[in-house]
């Protein structure tokens, strides 16, 4: 059970925050902070520094965890074995903040039991066979250091990867909230965590999970589902560095490539393998079918360009990175509750998160289609051009379905024919 979020939050706060409408300031109104923005990506794998620094916390962790009764044993013989054996199922308990008391007791006291036979059989067998246990057991600690570190050195490198780092993440949100709540003139709900032991990544993340949830559930009853969406993603637009991500990925860029040059600052790549879609943004990079029937409309390729440019200039990815993240969290946070009534409040936040992440995608792919016709009159297309060339790539159904990230075809339509003219 998540106790941090039993302790700290209400569940009356949960269950106002499942009703409460986006009726009040959004995140805009709120100034920035004056701290520099966290990087809040990491980078898990694909290059050499993020599988040498996985590599290196596996090991020790692994040295943390497991290898006290084995240095026990080697330094202080039984009785170092033994006080070894406890340290290690101790540690092991504070390390699993999700679960319940008794089952912490129970991992910690299987993990106490289960190493110090392992100490104390490698102790036995090389004082038999070969006059020293001690050398035999820090032997054995070191080589099962080295696989450890070995097997995931070999994983993360190949295979790229990242993730918003939750610890962080949780830190900026308390911040923002905290702020935005008192600039409206509300009082925060949000009481001091309680700080469980953590060793290892895993322990972290499931801290900063709860930190998250909690602080989700308190903005939501204040302000709104909106209001929550929003603030994410305005710190992801804030706080997540694209740069490294074009790092990682610019070798499978490049891979799929048939034609680069660059508009407005912005990479824009012609690309196989886009599927059904014309064109795509994603962080600093717009991808364009080359499809060639693309080439003999003119006004349809500039409006998909600066649809999709619009997207990049406004950092929609990074802000989707982040949103994605805290509703995932959520999600999460339902599914390691015990209490049935956490749990059911908990899915109604989601649903609620969901619900307004909707809406405000759907208002960013109108303002996309704003500034895409704006762009397509700016490289000579008529206002007449460039709206048949959109109605035949957005067609005019007014049918919208509930988890649709775009608005219909007939209200995308009805939004440029009222359009003003292009800014000078």
């Amino acid at each position: 059970m998540l106790r941090s979020l039993s302790s700290h939050v209400r569940t009356p706060a949960f269950v106002v925050a499942s009703r409460a409408q986006n009726s009040r300031p959004s995140p805009e109104k709120v100034s920035s902070h004056d701290e520099a923005p966290l990087d809040l990506l990491e980078i898990t794998g694909g290059n050499f520094s993020s599988a040498l620094r996985s590599s290196a916390l596996n090991a020790g962790q692994f040295l943390l965890k497991k290898s006290l009764p084995l240095v026990g044993g080697a330094v202080g013989g039984l009785p170092g074995l033994a006080a070894g054996a406890v340290l290690s199922g101790a540690i092991e308990a504070l390390d699993q903040p999700e679960k319940t008391l008794a089952s912490r007791l129970k991992l910690g006291l299987k993990t106490s039991l289960t190493t110090a036979a392992f100490a104390g059989g490698l102790g036995l067998a090389g004082g038999l066979l070969f006059s020293a246990g001690s050398a035999v057991q820090l032997a054995s600690l070191g080589a099962g250091a080295a696989l450890a570190g070995g097997l995931e050195f070999s994983t993360r490198r190949k295979q790229p990867g990242y993730e918003v780092h939750l610890p962080k993440l949780a830190k900026r949100f308390g911040v923002e909230t905290a702020q935005l709540l008192k600039e409206n003139g509300l009082k925060s709900e949000i009481k001091p965590a309680r700080r469980n032991v953590a060793f290892t990544a895993k322990a972290k993340k499931l801290r900063a999970l709860a930190d998250i949830t909690r602080t989700a559930a308190v903005l939501n009853s204040q302000l709104g589902p909106g209001v929550v969406i929003a603030l994410a993603g305005k710190i992801g637009r804030e706080g997540v560095d694209s740069s490294l991500l074009e790092r990682l990925t610019q070798a499978s860029y490049d891979a799929i490539t048939q034609k680069k040059s660059s508009v407005d600052g912005v990479d824009v790549r012609r690309v196989e393998g886009l599927g059904t879609k014309h064109a795509v943004a994603v962080h600093n990079t717009v991808f364009i079918s080359a499809d060639e029937s693309l080439e003999s409309d003119k006004p349809l390729l500039d409006f998909l360009l600066g649809h999709e440019l619009s997207h990049v200039k406004n950092k929609d990815s990074a802000a989707e990175e982040v949103q994605k993240t805290l509703m995932n969290v959520v999600r999460e946070a339902s599914k390691l509750t015990s209490s049935p009534q956490e749990q059911d409040a908990l899915v109604q936040l989601y649903d609620d998160l969901e619900k307004a992440h909707l809406h405000e995608s759907r208002q960013d792919e109108l303002r996309a289609d704003r500034d895409g016709m704006y762009h397509a009159q700016s490289q000579g297309h008529s206002r007449t051009e460039v709206l048949k060339a959109a109605e035949e790539l957005v067609g005019t159904e007014d049918v919208e379905t509930s988890y649709a990230e775009h608005p219909s075809g007939a209200k995308r339509m009805h939004a440029l024919r009222n359009l003003d003219r292009p800014p000078s």
